[in-house]
């Protein structure tokens, strides 16, 4: 396993996030924003990423699809501060 990949996109409804294992496979976007996976709110993806054990890398997948994007500086730093505090290492990845 290669760490988790957390993709992140915006709708009318509001912010959306998918962490997923990660792979060597490159994923489609179709795969990424599936509803079974889809997080809605940062409420739903702290939720997720408490689940995960200290020490595990979170993979911010930037660049592979233009609809996946940062959400605001503001929601970037409650997420980064909350990986911190949770012992996670979030790590931005362009691809």
């Amino acid at each position: 396993m290669k760490g988790y990949e957390l993709y992140s996109w915006h709708t009318r409804q509001g912010w959306y996030f998918s962490l997923l294992v990660g792979t060597n496979r490159l994923k489609k976007y179709k795969e990424v924003t599936a509803p079974g996976v889809r997080l809605r709110g940062v409420a739903a993806l702290k939720r997720k990423l408490h689940q995960l054990p200290k020490g595990e890398e979170v993979f911010w997948v930037l660049g592979r699809f233009p609809q996946i994007v940062l959400p605001p500086q503001g929601i970037e730093d409650e997420l980064n501060a909350y990986c911190a505090q949770q012992g996670l290492k979030l790590i931005k990845a362009i691809a």
